[in-house]
This record gives C-alpha cells, sequence and structure tokens, in this order.
C-alpha cells in the first residue's frame, strides 16, 4: 500500500488542522505547515507571525523569507526520504500553490489525496468569528496571530476548485458547515 500525501484545501478557521488531529491520526503523518514555521523562525527574530506577514515584502526580510521557503522544503525532503505519511497543512486555496505542493511527490511510491473543504463566501464571518476566537486563546499563552478579514476575502476571490487534472490520485470532499455555523451561534451565546 501506497504512503499517504494529503493535501488539504481550504481557507483558515475551516477546520484542516482539526480534520487532521481527529480523521488522519491513524497515518502518524508528518504535518508540513509553512505559518508554523513562519511564526518559529519569525520568534527567533523579534517578529510576530502578522509583523511577518505585514511586511512580506521588506526587502530587509529577504533572508528570513527565504529561510521559511527552506524550511519547508527540507521538512518534505526529509519526511519523502523517510517514505513517511504526509498531510500539508495550508489553505491551497488555487491550482498554483497546489501545483507547487505536489511538485514535492517525484515518484509513484504516494497516493496524492486533496481534502476539499466545502466553503463559500457566506461562511466569511464565521470563519472570521472562528478565527477571533483563536486569537483569543493564542493571546493566552502569548502567542500572536491574527489573520486580518480582508484576508478571508481575498482567499475566497483566488479560490479555484479541485479539478482531476490537477494530478491527486484521490479527491476527498468534506462538508463541516454545519460545525462552522454552529460554532459562531455557541460562541457569540457565551461571550
Amino acid at each position: 500500500m501506497k504512503n499517504k500525501f494529503v493535501v488539504l484545501v481550504g481557507p483558515p478557521a475551516i477546520g484542516k488542522s482539526t480534520y487532521t488531529k481527529k480523521t488522519l491520526s491513524s497515518l502518524q503523518p508528518i504535518i508540513i505547515n509553512r505559518d508554523e514555521v513562519v511564526e518559529q523562525l519569525s520568534s527567533e527574530k523579534g517578529l510576530t507571525y502578522n509583523e511577518y506577514y505585514q511586511r512580506l515584502g521588506d526587502p530587509d526580510l529577504a533572508e528570513l523569507r527565504e529561510q521559511v521557503e527552506y524550511t519547508v522544503q527540507q521538512q518534505f525532503k526529509k519526511a519523502i526520504e523517510n517514505k513517511n505519511n504526509i498531510v500539508v497543512d495550508m489553505t491551497h486555496m488555487n491550482k498554483n500553490s497546489r501545483k507547487r505542493t505536489l511538485k514535492y511527490v517525484t515518484s509513484n511510491d504516494y497516493e496524492k489525496v486533496a481534502v476539499v473543504f466545502k466553503f463559500d463566501k457566506r461562511m466569511i464571518p464565521n470563519l472570521q468569528k472562528i478565527s477571533e476566537n483563536r486569537t483569543k486563546e493564542l493571546a493566552q499563552t502569548g502567542k500572536i496571530k491574527y489573520i486580518p478579514d480582508h484576508v478571508f476575502h481575498e482567499m475566497a476571490d483566488r479560490f479555484e476548485p479541485v479539478d482531476n487534472e490537477e494530478g491527486f490520485d484521490t479527491i476527498v470532499h468534506v462538508d463541516d458547515s454545519d460545525r462552522i455555523y454552529n460554532t459562531i451561534y455557541i460562541s457569540s451565546e457565551h461571550s
């Protein structure tokens, strides 16, 4: 049986990390998450996650951006060399981002799986609220990670559905809308 190379597709707060923990944990995957790398390396340079993204085009951060990309590439390389199952926990909202991720799998040793979370623009206020709640929880641990509202809209505008021509062996669709809509309802009751 082939190892799994799972590419998660969906905006922030849609449930990608939760799905990985609840549904994919039996694979014992290596989880590759650029945001975690950004958070770690930015922190080492005295920056927050948000400062990194706010200054993304800043020439002074070119070395840090290169470090982030190198670290992510090394995570892919090591996991593939070790023949680990891999979950790529990033948004992958368009075909180009998915293509860049799939380029890491050059052999047939992996089954390439896209896990696509149902998403439409009506969910944005709910996802923003879930993200705000997560920001508050992280703040209690001293972490600063806030996803501005405009990012959700930009991602929605860039979203391209996954299709069979992209190179995935399997496409799984996840509809977690009930949780998303209920989470906002529960959260607003207890605020």
